[in-house]
């Protein structure tokens, strides 16, 4: 840690943690948002961030309107896949406070993962946005730290990383299950994805009810994640998509869509 006086930051639910940032860290299955102190912040990614968890960061980083000049660690090296709409959501988010970042952020890293195709997506995204405060993608932490010439800022990060290992460790089991379910979404019930990942009914729920999940709700998020991409890449009736994806009827295939995509399937359709 940062000097040995400062106390290891501590955990705090979102809300919590966007009421008192400084000294705390607020996580969720897929990400980590810490706030050292007034003048320097950071996130850390791993897995493959659902559309939720993607608008959960996005909220989680409010805490950044309120402090001035300060350093920013963006670590991406953990993510595997990012969700388009997801993506989508935060990028609008960034979008919306560029000038905020352009006055106030005096440096930021991004640490880079190491797949080709999810490293230049998020890389060209300041690009895309137009970033007008300085920043560096990095694939190496250690020129990373060097150009960002923050005390402290390296010893914090380290701190901050052991927990997201020891958390992306912890959601194993969820990435699993999620595998499963985009293998099987019409048939997928919760003793087959147990069977199929090698845990108990159990141990699973378990599991999911530590990070805040349920199987129910990661089942519908899986179906709804498909039906978007297999509207947009691959057109076919809405018969046949909702019963690929074990809705008995259209009507509540349309209805579980609207709910979780706010429009309807023919709003995502090419026409």
């Amino acid at each position: 840690m940062p000097p040995s006086s400062s106390p290891p930051l501590v955990r705090r639910e979102l809300d919590a943690f966007l009421a008192a940032p400084i000294g705390a860290y607020a996580e969720g299955p897929t990400w980590l948002t810490w706030c050292a102190s007034p003048q320097l912040a950071g996130s850390v990614f791993w897995g493959a961030p659902s559309r939720a968890e993607l608008g959960s960061i996005a909220r989680s980083w409010d805490h950044q309107l309120a402090l001035r000049r300060y350093f920013a660690i963006m670590d991406l090296r953990g993510l595997r896949a990012v969700d388009v709409e997801g993506f989508g959501l935060a990028a609008a988010y960034l979008r919306t406070h560029v000038a905020h970042y352009a006055r106030e952020v005096q440096r930021q890293i991004l640490l880079l993962p190491s797949d080709p195709a999810v490293s230049a997506l998020v890389a060209g995204l300041p690009v895309v946005l137009g970033y007008a405060h300085p920043w560096r993608a990095f694939g190496d932490p250690e020129p990373a730290f060097a150009w960002l010439d923050h005390p402290g800022a390296r010893e914090t990060h380290a701190a901050l990383e052991q927990i997201a290992s020891s958390a992306a460790d912890q959601t194993a089991t969820l990435h699993a299950m999620r595998h499963a379910l985009a293998e099987a979404p019409a048939t997928a019930t919760l003793r087959s994805v147990s069977r199929a990942i090698g845990t108990s009914t159990r141990s699973l729920q378990r599991e999911l009810g530590a990070l805040g999940l349920s199987f129910r709700d990661e089942l519908r998020a899986v179906r709804m994640r498909i039906a978007g991409e297999r509207l947009r890449t691959s057109p076919q009736s809405l018969k046949v998509l909702a019963h690929s994806l074990g809705y008995r009827s259209v009507a509540r295939f349309v209805e579980a869509f609207r709910a979780h995509h706010g429009r309807a399937p023919s709003e995502v359709a090419p026409r």
